[in-house]
């Protein structure tokens, strides 16, 4: 029995990534593109059909059933047996058009065991099913060559990384920073906002990777942490680790100067997703803004002044100094609004973030209506 495995991406993917970073390679609809696959893998024998696709579940509709990119996938192919979603998080199963589909949570929580019971003779799949497993790591022997291949990393790291840098006193989680103002991303911008004297800060939600503290986890077990094996907290005990895992991806801070009229557009771009959430949602320091989520994406924005209460307009002549990051500025996660060329290149935007939490000494998850949503 020849089984075909159809890998797909998801059509965002060219926003998500440095803008240029896919080169060559042309991101189409997936679902045309699986039914081309398709196609293609029965003309060369195959009987049974597997999707996966960085697809997921993002929500549900009022009577409770689950929506998003790979629902609604699932529901326009023909002719799959499984569709495996991934990127949300989230645990998912259901039988759509006939295929089992399934996601996982994310980050090694669970993972999906998905059997299929084919009959050789014709070919067919005659039952299917899913299992999601949480993994343990008791029983397991670790192979001693890589266990000290990790230990050396882990030294040499150390030596780097765990620099006391700060105090929070409560955890600042990630959480709610895809769709609204987030604790974890105040200290963010305002650590970008302080560093260059600028008006105002901002950064996308989705490079926000951990809380505060991190699961980054330095020698000194005398520290106070949220883990096993250290002190109790709160107040905790921060470390350059910690910076470098809440942003991984090796972004620069960027200054430059923006309108009126293109904050106003950036802004529109960050909650036009509402309410689902998005990683182009933006954290924000150094001015306020609301806007009513039941307005046609696009027009959402109602008002827009600086922390001082100064109105900003929606006028090409205005002009604000503003830091962001590389990423975003080169219209990353769609923000073409800003790629007009402007910008100076500063600094590692963790080493800045670090260089504030050191400077501040301590930080408290608070929230203080930077962000307001109307309906």
């Amino acid at each position: 029995v020849k089984i075909a495995m159809i890998g797909l991406t998801n059509p965002e993917a060219p926003t998500l990534v440095a803008p240029g970073a896919t080169g060559s390679i042309r991101i189409t609809d997936p679902v045309q593109a699986a039914q081309k696959a398709r196609a293609a893998a029965k003309r060369e024998g195959a009987s049974v059909f597997v999707a996966f696709g960085h697809l997921g579940v993002t929500g549900q509709d009022a009577t409770g059933a689950a929506t998003g990119p790979l629902v609604d996938f699932a529901q326009a192919v023909d002719g799959f047996d499984v569709i495996v979603g991934d990127h949300t998080d989230r645990q998912f199963e259901a039988t759509i058009n006939g295929a089992l589909v399934t996601e996982n949570l994310s980050a090694g929580k669970t993972y999906s065991a998905t059997t299929l019971v084919v009959e050789p003779a014709k070919a067919k799949v005659v039952a299917k099913s899913v299992e999601f497993v949480r993994p343990v790591v008791s029983g397991i022997t670790p192979d001693p060559v890589i266990a000290a291949k990790i230990a050396d990393y882990r030294r040499q790291l150390q030596a780097k990384l765990d620099a006391p840098i700060g105090i929070a006193t409560n955890v600042l989680p990630r959480s709610g920073e895809r769709v609204g103002e987030a604790a974890i991303g105040n200290v963010t911008t305002d650590a970008l906002r302080t560093a260059y004297g600028t008006q105002i800060a901002f950064t996308n939600g989705g490079g926000l990777r951990s809380p505060l503290p991190s699961s980054y986890a330095p020698a000194d077990t005398t520290l106070r942490r949220t883990t096993g094996g250290y002190a109790a907290g709160p107040p905790y005990d921060l470390v350059l680790g910690d910076a470098y895992t809440l942003l991984p991806f090796g972004n620069n801070t960027l200054t430059r100067t923006v309108t009126g009229a293109q904050l106003w557009a950036t802004l529109e771009h960050s909650v036009g997703s509402i309410p689902a959430a998005n990683g182009k949602f933006l954290q924000i320091s150094g001015f306020r803004f609301s806007y009513d989520a039941t307005r046609t994406a696009g027009s959402r924005v109602t008002a827009l002044t600086l922390d001082d209460g100064t109105a900003i307009a929606n006028d090409p002549t205005v002009s604000i100094t503003a830091t962001t990051n590389d990423f975003t500025n080169s219209g990353g996660d769609g923000y073409t609004m800003l790629a007009d060329g402007q910008g100076v290149t500063r600094d590692l935007m963790a080493n800045v973030v670090a260089d504030y939490l050191e400077a501040v000494g301590s930080v408290s998850p608070t929230l203080d209506g930077r962000i307001t949503r109307i309906g």
